[in-house]
Order: C-alpha cells, then sequence, then structure tokens
C-alpha cells in the first residue's frame, strides 16, 4: 500500500482500516455497487434493485429510486447502522418490452450517487 505522507494523519488512518476514522477525516460515503436481480430482467419480470454503501455517516441516509419510461416511479429510504458495508434494496416490479428504468442510489449528505439504467 502506498501512503500519501503529505495527507492529513486521520486520512491516512481512513485508508488504512476502512471507515473507522470517516466523521473525522471528512471522508465521503462510497457506493460500492449497484445491481439488479436478476441481472436483465424479461419483460413483465419483476427485479430487485440493490445497493452496497458504505462510509455512510451516523446522521446519514440512502435513497434508491426508479423512474421508467412507462410513467411507473418508486423509492425506498435506508437509514444504514453503523456497520459498513450495507446493502439497501428496492423491488420493482416488470414493465413491457422496450421500457427504459432508470435506477439511482443517491447518498445525503454527502451528495454521492450513482445510476443504473435497464431495458426491458
Amino acid at each position: 500500500m502506498k501512503i500519501n505522507l503529505k495527507a492529513p494523519l486521520a486520512l491516512v488512518f481512513a485508508a488504512v482500516i476502512g471507515c473507522a476514522f470517516a466523521p473525522f477525516a471528512d471522508v465521503a460515503a462510497v457506493v460500492e455497487s449497484v445491481s439488479t436481480s436478476p441481472f436483465d430482467p424479461n419483460p413483465s419480470q419483476s427485479y430487485v434493485f440493490s445497493a452496497t454503501v458504505s462510509c455512510v455517516v451516523d446522521d446519514g441516509s440512502v435513497v434508491l429510486s426508479v423512474v421508467g419510461t412507462d410513467g411507473y416511479t418508486d423509492s425506498a429510504f435506508c437509514s444504514p447502522p453503523s456497520g459498513d458495508p450495507y446493502t439497501c434494496t428496492l423491488s420493482v416490479p416488470g414493465a413491457e418490452a422496450g421500457v427504459f428504468d432508470k435506477l439511482t442510489v443517491s447518498i445525503a449528505p454527502d451528495g454521492v450517487s450513482k445510476t443504473l439504467n435497464i431495458i426491458f
């Protein structure tokens, strides 16, 4: 591991031992992964949107949302406990062939987000 000696000491500790020092080192939350299950849903097949996050501050929140070109919208709010990492999920009903779903995970208060798109 390469350590930047110009970085504040708390940042170096956060890089070495994970998120334990994140509140003291101004380390932003991280979206580790986003996925759907099944990976590529067929038309009319429901799926689960999952996002694994880490380094979310104690009063932070995670919102998963879906916006479909067929007009469907939904969201789920998660308040991760103080364990890392944490996975949030949102169940989404299937749609007709050709419908496009935009899936987004957003972490507050850090403003971190990641988007995943699927087409039925």
